[in-house]
């Protein structure tokens, strides 16, 4: 079996590299809100470090659900709002303000994603946050506080409609 592997950046630079590292792939240049790809198409979908800098993030969730098969599987990344650090620093997030970052809490991003019509499978620290503070420390971290979180979602079949 074939794997065919897609991906979107909306840098020319970033799909320069991307096809650097994977030859193999079709990389376009482009938004995440507006995806090329046909209906139900693709099994897997990894969003990662991405959706919180779409100007349009529903509309950006919206087209992952639209391409997803029914029984496709996503891996998206997103920063937390209340992350720790950034609350006791009393800073408003990452060094990318500038280049339009949505934060948001743990909440908020369930809701965006379940009102897309997706399922959350899980919730899970961003482990590249254990290198910082180690291991034990990040187990004893509420996933609310968390730097980053990796939700596993799938698509909800009781939002898929038939043609019966």
């Amino acid at each position: 079996m074939r794997l065919e592997t897609y991906g979107i950046d909306i840098s020319d630079e970033g799909v320069k590299i991307a096809k650097q590292i994977s030859p193999d792939s079709t990389i376009i240049a482009g938004n995440g809100e507006n995806l090329w790809l046909p209906d139900e198409f693709v099994d897997y979908i990894t969003c990662i470090g991405a959706l919180e800098h779409f100007l349009d993030i529903e509309r950006g969730v919206n087209e992952m659900v639209r391409v997803a098969k029914p029984d496709a599987t996503l891996c998206i990344v997103v920063p937390n709002a209340n992350f720790i650090y950034w609350r006791l620093k009393r800073s408003k997030g990452t060094e990318q303000q500038d280049i339009n970052e949505t934060l948001m809490s743990l909440n908020r991003w369930k809701n965006i994603f379940t009102k897309a019509g997706l399922e959350v499978l899980g919730v899970y620290h961003d482990t590249w946050l254990a290198r910082k503070i180690g291991k034990l420390a990040l187990a004893l971290l509420p996933i609310r506080l968390t730097y980053q979180f990796v939700f596993v979602l799938k698509k909800n079949k009781k939002n898929e409609t038939t043609d019966n």
